[in-house]
């Protein structure tokens, strides 16, 4: 995580981390409908979550700013709550499948 966790903040990192984790045992669902990605909770099973693009804020700024979500956290307008990261390193995993290196 090194490499990507420059100025990060403490809540960015946990949460980051976290995503990690579960990472394998947790699915992104894209919903068209919402244009929204669907992201479980871990503490509240069958509920899921809405995680989408702030589309005011610039495409350089950081993921924790960037994304929105519906959970408690995100609802309460903290900077970085795990389904955002999890759609974050969902992106950053489909970056990497799609990478073709020049020949």
């Amino acid at each position: 995580m090194a490499e990507y966790d420059r100025g990060w903040n403490t809540p960015a990192r946990n949460a980051w981390q976290k995503a990690r984790k579960l990472e394998e045992t947790t699915l992104v669902a894209w919903s068209k409908k919402d244009r929204a990605w669907s992201v479980p909770s871990t503490s509240t099973p069958g509920k899921w979550y809405l995680v989408w693009i702030d589309q005011s804020i610039p495409s350089h700024r950081p993921w924790w700013e960037r994304l929105l979500c519906s959970c408690p956290a995100g609802e309460a307008n903290r900077m970085a709550c795990w389904h955002r990261a999890r759609v974050a390193l969902h992106w950053r995993r489909e970056e990497e499948r799609s990478y073709r290196p020049p020949s």
